[in-house]
């Protein structure tokens, strides 16, 4: 599983929101965490993967939510399904998870 990113940028209807730990990043999508309820299914994700230095900027539907657990101060967890990737974003996505499941990998095997 790909390590959780801390920051990352959300637009949800022209309007910007703290989205935090970025987890379960796929080729197809992610969940992330919000403070408040979001006012549209369709958001933009902005963050910057390790060693890219452009912004990945991905269109998103979000596919579920998750309330938190009682007095957890979790926040709403927001699962969503990217919308069409460009070939670059893809790549770069591709290349970070690998990275991520070698390294994973050699971890498990103390290697």
């Amino acid at each position: 599983m790909a390590r959780a990113f801390k920051r990352v940028r959300l637009l949800c209807e022209g309007e910007e929101l703290a989205a935090e730990y970025l987890t379960e990043l796929s080729l197809e999508g992610v969940s992330f965490r919000v403070s408040r309820p979001l006012a549209s299914s369709e958001v933009e994700l902005r963050f910057r993967l390790p060693d890219v230095i452009e912004e990945l900027k991905l269109r998103a539907q979000v596919t579920r939510l998750r309330e938190p657990g009682e007095a957890s101060g979790e926040g709403l967890t927001v699962h969503v399904r990217f919308g069409p990737l460009e070939v670059r974003q893809e790549l770069a996505l591709a290349r970070f998870l690998e990275s991520e499941a070698r390294l994973t990998e050699s971890l498990t095997l103390g290697v």
